[in-house]
């Protein structure tokens, strides 16, 4: 993680993943609001029931409590 309660922060938590091709997280909701960015390549995303297709510098504002998945839909 790059920010979290570790390093100090007490409402704001920053870290960065590596998605295999195919592989992602699955359908889950947070407390809190989450920014998904693609730093590299495309993603596909979900909030409710709604998917797009994200690419390299587009982010997703996923609102505190809204169902949200990915997936990595690159090669």
């Amino acid at each position: 993680m790059l920010v979290s309660a570790s390093n100090g922060a007490t409402q704001l938590c920053i870290f960065e993943q590596w998605i295999v091709p195919g592989t992602g997280a699955p359908t889950h909701f947070h407390p809190v609001e989450e920014v998904l960015t693609v730093r590299e390549g495309e993603a596909e995303m979900w909030l409710d029931q709604e998917r797009i297709i994200v690419s390299a510098g587009q982010s997703l504002l996923v609102p505190a409590r809204r169902t949200h998945g990915f997936r990595n839909s690159g090669t």
